[in-house]
This record gives C-alpha cells, sequence and structure tokens, in this order.
C-alpha cells in the first residue's frame, strides 16, 4: 500500500468514524459468503453499523455521502500485511 492510498484511506476511515450516518453509493459488495460480488450497490452505515443496502436508499440531509466509482467494499476487512517503519529515537 503506497503512503497516498493509506493517507486517503485513513481519511475516510476517520470521517466515517466521525460521521453518525454515511452513504457508499455505487460498490460492489463482498462480504465473503457467497463467491461472488453482489454488483452496484449502495450501502447505508448508521452508527457504525450497515444498515441497509440496495439502490436508492433514502437519507437524510445530515448523512455523509461518498461516491465509492464502481469500486469494492469489503465489510469487516482489516489490512493484516502492513509494514510500518517507525523512528526510534535513541
Amino acid at each position: 500500500m503506497n503512503k497516498s492510498t493509506l493517507a486517503i484511506a485513513l481519511s475516510i476511515s476517520i470521517q466515517v468514524v466521525m460521521a453518525q450516518s454515511i452513504l457508499f453509493k455505487n460498490v460492489n459488495i463482498f462480504d465473503g459468503k457467497p463467491d461472488k460480488l453482489i454488483s452496484a450497490q449502495d450501502v447505508l452505515v448508521d452508527k457504525n453499523l450497515i444498515s441497509q443496502i440496495g439502490n436508492n436508499l433514502q437519507v437524510t440531509d445530515s448523512t455523509q455521502v461518498i461516491d465509492g466509482g464502481g469500486m469494492t467494499l469489503i465489510p469487516g476487512f482489516i489490512e493484516s500485511h502492513v509494514h510500518l517503519n517507525f523512528q526510534h529515537v535513541l
């Protein structure tokens, strides 16, 4: 994962944590159960829990909307193989 991708992911993560409600529009979903992607869906997250999946979901004006641009959303995925470089001060 390059630095710009990591920065974008961190920025979106912080926005998701701070938002009460967030709508991911136009994403493909892989949840690990079927062996295929669920294409072109919207995912509504309320208070850090997925509340709805579908198309044209109704949201309030305070809902943050992120256009997924056809990218894949993998709920619960954790990047477990990352190399962090820490500099230790002596």
